[in-house]
């Protein structure tokens, strides 16, 4: 008997709320030779070559839809509104002291070289790692591959003021074995202005996907400019609104 195919709808709801179930750490582990070499033993989607195309004509699709900058500023303006905290605003204050009498000497180490960094405006290879330790990073050793001078020069285009504020998170990133977390963990602690770290418990906190390691076009900066303005209108700072979203989320799953 032929086998029926078994077809099956979800809500995105449902969809949302399903595990992730990708093995996150051997798809990061992956080399370009383990994936070239995957796709070389693909029956069904064998690597194409230049005769393979020669033949083919290049052939512009029709009635393309375009978007001009303000509609995509509106579209990432709208993201903006939907971030909402999950529990009171009075409550800032009491979630981020009780942060600091549960997890006691934990922010230790990195404040212990806030200063330094501050001052010589750029982090060294040691300060990276042991920032990427206090966020629980698991790929240190992609960070020790890197000279110093290259995390120095990284960092300290980050952290300038006359950096573009977009292109900050992205030199960062350009940093092996520096995810969002990290990144925006560096702008948080070191950069002159305000930034939120982009970590799972906070972003549970404000309604935003906590399973996405990367954000949409657009939600960095809509979270970014969420939290400045949460903070300045609570008269805390960023570090105290960051205690407060993470142990929010971390008392719910208790």
């Amino acid at each position: 008997m032929k086998e029926q195919n078994t077809h099956v709808t979800y809500t995105r709801s449902e969809l949302d709320a399903l595990p992730d179930e990708t093995d996150w750490e051997r798809v990061d582990a992956l080399t370009d030779e383990d994936i070239e070499k995957a796709a070389l033993s693909d029956p069904d989607d064998p690597p194409t070559d230049a005769d393979f195309w020669k033949d083919a004509t290049v052939v512009m699709p029709e009635n393309n839809v375009k978007f001009s900058l303000s509609d995509i500023h509106n579209t990432y303006k709208k993201e903006e509104y939907n971030l909402r905290l999950r529990f009171d605003e009075s409550k800032i204050r009491y979630y981020a002291d009780k942060y600091l009498d549960e997890e006691k000497d934990y922010d230790n180490p990195v404040e212990s070289i806030v200063d330094e960094v501050k001052g010589s405006g750029h982090l060294t290879k040691s300060d990276l790692i042991e920032l990427s330790c206090w966020a629980r990073n698991r790929r240190i050793d992609l960070i020790r591959r890197h000279s110093d001078d290259f995390i120095k020069e990284r960092t300290g285009c980050a952290l300038s003021s006359d950096t573009a504020e977009p292109d900050r998170i992205n030199r960062l990133l350009e940093l092996d074995g520096v995810w969002w977390v990290v990144a925006s963990a560096i702008l948080h602690w070191f950069h002159q202005d305000d930034y939120p770290i982009w970590c799972p418990p906070a972003l549970y906190s404000v309604r935003l996907d906590e399973t996405r390691r990367t954000p949409k076009p657009g939600e960095w900066e809509a979270y970014v400019k969420f939290c400045r303005k949460l903070a300045r209108e609570n008269e805390v700072g960023m570090r105290t609104l960051d205690r407060a979203l993470w142990k929010y989320c971390d008392d719910q799953r208790a």
